[in-house]
């Protein structure tokens, strides 16, 4: 993927929302543009996280070892966010249920921009909180049909 395809993904990305040019350009940088086909595993629970990704395209299903599973396919989610600043087991699998392009943002790299321009630190925090929010409002139900 050509880096300014890659800038403008992390740009319309709302954890990212909010960047520069020039911080969107070195967090592109370090990012990895990932192809999976269908029941590829994007990634499996336990495995310690690295970074986030950012799908473009396709489908992408979070098995959460009961109830329904959760389907990921609006262009520009992220998933695995906390991954940006924490090195923690992945709580679910997630595999492509459909041909599936993402980028892969790295931690490591992540961590250069917040220590290059530590004013998004906060900014970033609150995205990520919101994210998290949202994915747990996700899982409520699902959490509902397992308590019953």
């Amino acid at each position: 993927m050509a880096l300014e395809t890659t800038i403008n993904a992390l740009a319309g990305c709302g954890v990212f929302a909010g960047l520069n040019d020039d911080q969107l350009r070195l967090l592109a940088f370090s990012s990895e543009s990932k192809i999976l086909h269908p029941g590829d595993e994007l990634f499996h629970e336990g495995e310690i996280a690295d970074g986030a990704f950012i799908l473009i395209a396709g489908e992408l299903t979070i098995d959460h070892g009961a109830g329904r599973p959760v389907v990921i396919d609006e262009p520009f989610a992220t998933v695995g966010e906390l991954a940006l600043v924490a090195a923690r087991p992945r709580p679910t699998t997630v595999r492509a249920s459909s041909e599936a392009e993402l980028i892969f943002v790295p931690r490591e790299g992540f961590k250069k921009l917040i220590e290059l321009h530590p004013e998004v630190a906060s900014r970033m925090a609150a995205r990520i909180r919101e994210s998290i929010a949202r994915y747990l409002g996700a899982l409520e139900p699902v959490r509902q049909r397992m308590r019953h």
